[in-house]
């Protein structure tokens, strides 16, 4: 089963018929993504403190990203290697190489380097070491983006 947001109209029989065509891999990491942080948020108790969990604070929210891929995994760098873009304050391009792409894995399109490298939102035992992390630290609140169709790879 595949939870989708409550949509009208056809955007969630379409939704539906892609998640349908999504890799059966990516389709489990999603789902676990999603199940791990509705349950982190429900699973704090009084020992947390003793086990060095901190228990979930809603008003800590934390964009969880599922669209990184290394060739390791996928065959290639995805969206660690981005160009720089342009930004809409011609004095802010000025400090920038507008159209230089980043060449991963020495430099990367991120302001820091992961402690894990490059690694792939498609893998799963990063997926879940980066969720036992969001539950460690108490984030209560997970939004989670992705790439969001099967057509377009990473």
């Amino acid at each position: 089963s595949t939870l989708l947001p409550p949509q009208r109209g056809r955007y969630r029989e379409r939704a539906t018929a892609e998640l349908a065509t999504m890799p059966s891999s990516f389709s489990a990491i999603l789902f676990a993504a999603a199940a791990a942080a509705a349950t982190a948020a429900a699973a704090a108790n009084d020992d947390d403190l003793t086990t060095g969990h901190l228990p979930p604070e809603q008003r800590v929210h934390v964009f969880f990203y599922l669209w990184y891929g290394n060739p390791e995994t996928d065959g290639r760098y995805t969206h660690w290697n981005h160009k720089i873009l342009p930004h809409w304050t011609p004095r802010v391009n000025e400090q920038y190489d507008i159209g230089k792409a980043y060449t991963p894995p020495s430099s990367i399109h991120s302001p820091f380097y992961p402690k894990r490298g490059c690694y792939s939102s498609r893998d799963p035992l990063t997926v879940e070491a980066q969720l036992r992390e969001i539950q460690q630290h108490g984030i209560g609140v997970v939004v989670l983006s992705w790439w969001g169709r099967p057509t377009h790879p990473g």
